[in-house]
């Protein structure tokens, strides 16, 4: 616990944490009301500082020292993502804009908006602060990609808790290959990999046709 108070690490974590909460307030203001958005922003804030600084603190060092455009395999990482998600974009995600709307952007603004949360603010919440907090209690990789898969589970649990059981069923176990995926990734190129992935992945959804549905 003391390495997550050090001061030294607010010299990145402040600043970045803010940015991160900026760059999140066009989605925010999709839903809360003008008068509560700098409340919200300023939570938002506060809670981005605290778990960038618990990825500096506790996150192995190696892991930090990560530079994915040092790595040759990145560049066919991130084509083979790209083509997955052009071809998701065309028949997994008309299927999931139809049945579950909820799940999906509401149009192309609220993806758009929406990007530097699934790029940034996601990839922080769920892959970057679990991974650290299980490798701040034990130095075993495999334990720190099951603690990310599992917050990745619960929270699509909670979001989807009013789902037929099969259909729940079904996406949990996507989600959990995806998500345990994605920890690899993050393992092999670092934070800012991760984040170029997720948003590639959720770029597609910019290809979608308009349709009224509830930005998740």
């Amino acid at each position: 616990m003391r390495r997550l108070l050090e001061p030294r690490h607010l010299t990145w974590s402040l600043p970045v944490g803010v940015a991160i909460a900026a760059a999140n307030l066009p989605a925010l203001r999709l839903f809360v009301s003008p008068g509560a958005l700098a409340w919200f922003g300023g939570m938002l804030a506060l809670v981005c500082v605290v778990m960038w600084q618990a990825h500096l603190a506790w996150t192995p060092a190696a892991l930090l020292a990560r530079e994915c455009w040092r790595d040759r395999t990145f560049g066919y990482v991130v084509g083979a993502v790209v083509l997955l998600a052009v071809v998701a974009a065309f028949t997994v995600d008309p299927w999931m804009q139809r049945r579950l709307p909820e799940f999906l952007p509401a149009d192309r603004y609220a993806a758009l908006v929406g990007l530097p949360g699934a790029m940034f603010f996601k990839t922080l919440f769920v892959f970057v602060t679990p991974y650290a907090f299980v490798s701040r209690l034990t130095a075993r990789p495999a334990w720190a990609r099951a603690a990310v898969v599992l917050t990745g589970q619960l929270i699509l649990v909670l979001k989807g808790y009013h789902l037929d059981g099969a259909l729940l069923g079904g996406l949990v176990l996507v989600a959990a290959v995806k998500t345990w995926l994605l920890s690899w990734c993050y393992e092999r190129y670092g934070y800012v990999g991760l984040a170029v992935l997720c948003g590639l992945l959720y770029a597609r959804f910019l290809l979608l046709p308009e349709q009224p549905g509830v930005m998740p």
